[in-house]
């Protein structure tokens, strides 16, 4: 909502001009600053954006009206059951952990954050040494660097290093949290940690999911016809984790039988000439993942 070359409109009306498009997305572990253009208007948009992440206005009154908006978004997550049940889920398996916290915030969190607070979190933070710069697309490497000497290269360098998040502590029994709303189905969801991301245990983790997964949906949904969504999670994070999830009108049959399927999983070997279909699976969707350059990056 405005940067130091760029105030107010301006900043709208010059990105208007070059057809391009700047996304924020937090991560747990961190943030996507992206932009998307063409190599023609490469130098303009490029201008924009590097002011936008070096150079934000951050006035008082952008400040109070975005805040406004997101916790007016946030206050209204309870009205969609997925987003309310993968919010309280978080804060439950990972209670007293950084993952515990929604990226986005909460509306009771966002609603005390000042502009002083922003400004001073953004001089803290943009250093190079947070920063990993990812570039595809159809251009030179003497071209992306001239422009980042001059804009992001300009910024110091800090001393920040990156450290894996503290282990997530192990429970004693279960953590069950229970929300009761008039609903025609139950949404499930459970968590459990996994090793972290360069263990050479995740692969396994990764594909047994897979597999998981398909059992779930082969037993509870296409032959007892107990939900129409169900399925077995992986989440890719510096600490990966994996879960459960359905939506069923009938939770104590369709959670034994859930039970039963990770039951076998942990029991059984699976054949190596069993793995070829999700082979080739992973090998197919993994392309299709990446046909456009910013999947790729």
């Amino acid at each position: 909502r405005g940067t130091r070359r760029y105030p107010g409109d301006k900043l709208r009306r010059a990105m208007a001009r070059t057809g391009s498009g700047i996304g924020v997305i937090p991560h747990e572990d961190y943030t996507v600053f992206g932009l998307r253009t063409t190599g023609t208007r490469l130098d303009s948009a490029w201008s924009i954006y590097t002011d936008r992440v070096m150079h934000p206005t951050l006035s008082e009154a952008d400040v109070a009206f975005v805040r406004e908006n997101r916790v007016a978004a946030l206050a209204q997550r309870g009205d969609d059951a997925d987003a309310l049940l993968d919010y309280l889920a978080d804060s439950v398996a990972f209670a007293g952990h950084p993952y515990g916290l929604s990226a986005v915030g909460t509306d009771r969190s966002v609603a005390r954050i000042t502009a002083e607070e922003l400004r001073a979190f953004h001089k803290e933070r943009m250093v190079t040494s947070r920063m990993l710069l990812v570039v595809v697309g159809d251009l030179s490497r003497e071209r992306v660097t001239a422009l980042v000497r001059r804009t992001l290269g300009t910024l110091p360098a800090g001393d920040y290093t990156w450290a894996l998040p503290d282990p997530i502590t192990e429970r004693t029994g279960s953590g069950v949290h229970l929300v009761t709303q008039r609903l025609p189905t139950n949404y499930i969801l459970g968590w459990w940690s996994g090793p972290p991301a360069g263990h050479p245990d995740v692969p396994a983790l990764r594909v047994a999911t897979a597999i998981l997964s398909g059992r779930l949906f082969a037993e509870v949904r296409s032959r007892r016809n107990l939900t129409y969504a169900v399925e077995a999670r992986f989440r890719d994070r510096a600490l990966t984790s994996g879960g459960l999830y359905v939506t069923t009108t009938r939770p104590e049959e369709t959670l034994r039988i859930m039970r039963e399927e990770l039951r076998a999983l942990q029991q059984m070997t699976i054949p190596t000439e069993a793995l070829a279909p999700l082979i080739q699976q992973f090998i197919t969707e993994y392309f299709l993942d990446n046909e456009t350059t910013a999947a790729q990056a």
